[in-house]
């Protein structure tokens, strides 16, 4: 994620917990970057408009698409066996939109039998289809959510330290070592050049 962006979204978000951090993760993924202005809106106003089968898949996420695992449980949901489920897991995993569409007839007919009207349907069909344009499972947004967190805070607190170790990290690659100075200036960290 780019440094920017990630800073207007945690901005937009009002970020409050660890869980948010992990959630924009997910969230700028392109199968779920649509969700974000629902998300942003939901967890402002505590209002949803999923749903109710859905409520108890979406509730943790404020009632939008972001994870993987929800998309199966989708899937789940519309009666598709475990099998199944993973046809459509390796088809987000690859980004395979032609795998998903053949398992588009089957979904919403699992959907007309739980008597879901034609257009809740479609949009739910839309919104699964779309991740597989790329979206995460839980676990990698949370390892990378909780790097985030603490890269964050090592830097916020500790700059001088956490910026040593950066430029130790990266000596053998000059354009690295440059943009990384670059922020050391722009953090008031003065650089000093080698003392023998």
């Amino acid at each position: 994620m780019e440094s920017f962006e990630c800073k207007r979204m945690a901005i937009e978000c009002e970020v409050s917990s660890i869980y948010d951090v992990v959630a924009l993760n997910a969230l700028n993924r392109p199968g779920a970057k649509l969700s974000f202005p629902e998300y942003v809106k939901n967890k402002k106003e505590g209002t949803s408009s999923c749903h109710k089968d859905l409520m108890p898949i979406f509730k943790s996420t404020n009632y939008v698409l972001i994870y993987q695992e929800q998309t199966l449980k989708i899937f789940g949901l519309a009666g598709f066996d475990e099998t199944e489920r993973d046809v459509a897991r390796r088809s987000i995993g690859k980004k395979c939109q032609e795998d998903m569409v053949k398992l588009e007839k089957k979904f919403k007919e699992g959907f007309k039998k739980l008597n879901w009207i034609e257009s809740d349907i479609n949009d739910l069909w839309k919104l699964v289809l779309k991740q597989s344009e790329y979206s995460f499972n839980l676990g990698h947004s949370q390892a990378y959510g909780l790097l985030s967190y603490l890269t964050a805070y090592l830097k916020y607190y500790y700059p001088a330290q956490y910026m040593k170790a950066l430029l130790n990290s990266v000596k053998d690659n000059p354009q690295q070592m440059a943009k990384y100075m670059a922020e050391c200036e722009s953090m008031s960290i003065k650089v000093l050049p080698p003392n023998i």
